[in-house]
């Protein structure tokens, strides 16, 4: 297990192992798709430990074998922590109920009735499906939890605790952490894919809630508190550094593929021409996230940017 000192962390670009990162945070890497590098999962420790976001129901073995690792015992983790309700960031939340018994599930009050329901978890698990084509992704309604809100504080002990963000943009229900003794920024899926082989960015541009200039409003809000580490759920954590795929980068990103991929809309005006042109541009980074699902992310992202093409 690597350990990193917090009075290290900005001169290090990428955390990408399951490991110590900074004095209170750690990172766990889920293997989702069965794969090291995809989706990061991240716990604050005080007293008491906090898990962000919570992997998918695949990825709950991984995550608790992850927490063992780093020398934390089960009855410390209260608090499992979803930015939002997506099966990659909550889907495991009610399984890690079971494997965490003094553990509560926070969530924001969309969420709070999102993952409670029956008939909306289905179609979360639907929408799941479609968009990395994945037959065995499952979902069950959470318990345990409380509704947390913007501005909401959670106390971890021993002067550690982390303020909920709202970053909608993503997705209307969407929350983000910030841990001040650390300045670290964990924004889900707040703010791009970020992969740190390819050295891509890719916009979280994905149907029904995307709304691109809230999103882009939401990354400004995330910079304006200045986080010296910020933690992605895909994937990893890395120092808020200009001019390394940095916030603004994601902006840029976001703002070209919007173009590119109008512009290929208005050549031909087909789905699956905009999907293929998509694959063939950006195949290589949608590749390093989710192996054998880049068609699928693909479509998906195309039916997030398209509806931008008739706006004026």
């Amino acid at each position: 297990m690597e350990i990193y000192q917090n009075v290290c962390v900005v001169s290090l670009l990428w955390f990408t192992k399951t490991s110590r990162i900074s004095e209170n945070v750690y990172l766990v890497d889920v293997n989702m798709h069965g794969k090291p590098g995809s989706t990061s999962v991240f716990l604050v420790k005080g007293e008491k430990v906090a898990i962000l976001d919570t992997g998918s129901n695949s990825t709950v073995e991984k995550l608790v074998e992850g927490v063992s690792n780093l020398g934390i015992k089960r009855d410390e983790v209260v608090y499992i922590m979803p930015s939002h309700c997506h099966f990659d960031h909550a889907g495991g939340a009610a399984y890690l109920e079971d494997e965490f018994p003094n553990a509560k599930v926070l969530v924001s009050e969309k969420d709070s009735k999102r993952l409670t329901a029956p008939s909306i978890i289905e179609k979360l698990i639907e929408g799941g499906k479609a968009t990395f084509g994945d037959p065995n992704i499952e979902m069950k309604p959470i318990k345990n939890f409380d509704i947390v809100r913007e501005g909401d504080t959670v106390d971890l002990g021993k002067g550690v605790d982390i303020l909920i963000l709202d970053t909608i943009g993503h997705s209307r229900d969407h929350i983000s952490f910030y841990e001040p003794k650390n300045r670290f920024m964990f924004v889900g899926d707040a703010a791009g894919i970020h992969m740190p082989k390819t050295n891509k960015i890719t916009p979280t541009a994905f149907p029904p809630e995307f709304d691109l200039e809230i999103f882009v409003a939401t990354i400004k809000k995330i910079e304006s508190y200045q986080p010296e580490i910020i933690g992605f759920a895909h994937f990893g954590a890395k120092a808020a550094r200009e001019g390394y795929l940095s916030l603004k980068d994601t902006v840029k990103a976001t703002y070209k593929w919007k173009n590119d991929l109008i512009k290929a809309y208005k050549e031909t005006p087909d789905l699956e021409h905009v999907t293929e042109f998509i694959v063939e541009t950006y195949g290589e980074q949608l590749n390093e996230f989710a192996p054998n699902h880049a068609r699928d992310l693909a479509r998906s992202l195309a039916q997030g940017f398209l509806p931008m093409a008739n706006q004026k």
